[in-house]
């Protein structure tokens, strides 16, 4: 099964809903740098496009280092995750079309990132 792992957390709906706020751009700019994360994240691990397009299930274990941040905004992430999944090349689209299932969990550990693995 690939997977690939992002080294840090990524942002909370909160922070997410804060930073389109603010201005049009902080989101943007939030949303580029999130986004590059990830596909290095996929890079490194050397996850290849799936073809020909298959319908996918997606798994994310949200590593946590405390029980604060609540799950529905730890799971916001999930934006951050599918739209590089699809600039990487890893699946054609983030639609209903393509992603079939996409299942969570969160883990308490002394370090916060996010594994991710896909399968047909």
């Amino acid at each position: 099964m690939p997977a690939f792992t992002i080294n840090q957390a990524l942002p909370t709906m909160n922070e997410i809903i804060a930073a389109s706020k603010k201005h049009w751009a902080t989101y943007s700019k939030m949303k580029k740098e999130y986004n590059n994360l990830v596909v290095a994240a996929i890079c490194d691990a050397g996850c290849v496009p799936l073809t020909p397009h298959p319908r996918v299930s997606i798994s994310c274990t949200w590593y946590e280092n405390g029980r604060k941040r609540d799950p529905d905004n730890v799971f916001a992430g999930i934006k951050f995750v599918l739209d590089a999944m699809v600039d990487a090349g890893v699946v054609v689209n983030d639609t209903r079309d393509n992603i079939s299932t996409i299942m969570h969990k969160i883990i308490i550990s002394k370090t916060r990132k996010v594994v991710v693995e896909y399968m047909v």
